[in-house]
């Protein structure tokens, strides 16, 4: 579901470069979830100051543009419709598609219409047939050809599959961390709750290199 908006606070940090009177000005900026300390997103703001008088209030502008950058994530993963944000609707959406009497998924199958007209009413059809998606996702790779996930628990799931891409890459028996063996490559990896069967809506994608 929706992330607060005070579970995401704003870290920044400097990395500007002096080169004689010229001030590259250069702030990182990241919006982290406070409980999990997880980068929720981030991104580095730049300024180029001719006079070094200047930099206070460059700098200063610099922290506006990075709180506002903030207030941006905030304002992505609050609830705007049964308690799902705009980054939820994302998931759940994505991959779909209708001719208007069925539903089609790469990953998650069929849902037998009718479909729906309205977003509402298409997000509830989805979420009737299939288990939701993890609400955040980890993977990355501990060692040699291997790949790691670990998720948010999605209720009532037995087990959940993990894929490169639409490639299923192996199943995992919870949301704790949990390696899989897979061939040398880099991965576009996601996973998805799996109950009676029928696999859930996909977790955001994480690129992970395993070598």
């Amino acid at each position: 579901m929706a992330i607060p908006p005070g579970d995401l606070e704003l870290w920044a940090g400097n990395e500007s470069v002096l080169t004689g009177d010229v001030v590259d000005l250069a702030l990182t900026w990241q919006a982290r979830h406070i409980a999990i300390q997880e980068i929720i997103s981030q991104g580095i703001l730049r300024l180029t100051v001719a006079k070094r008088a200047d930099i206070i209030d460059a700098w200063d502008s610099l922290m506006v543009q990075a709180q506002q950058q903030l207030e941006n994530m905030r304002a992505f993963h609050e609830p705007i419709v049964g308690g799902w944000s705009l980054w939820d609707v994302n998931l759940i959406f994505d991959g779909w598609l209708t001719d208007g009497e069925e539903y089609e998924h790469p990953i998650s199958g069929t849902i037998p219409g009718p479909i729906p007209a309205t977003l509402v009413g298409r997000l509830n059809a989805i979420l009737a047939a299939v288990a939701p998606p993890p609400l955040w996702f980890w993977s990355d790779s501990p060692g040699v050809g291997q790949v790691r996930v670990k998720c948010v628990a999605v209720p009532g799931a037995d087990s959940y599959n993990v894929y490169g891409g639409t490639d299923l890459l192996g199943n995992v028996p919870d949301h704790t961390w949990n390696t899989l063996a897979v061939p040398v490559g880099e991965y576009e990896v996601r996973m998805g709750a799996v109950i009676s069967g029928a696999v859930g809506i996909m977790s955001f994608p994480l690129s992970v290199e395993v070598v």
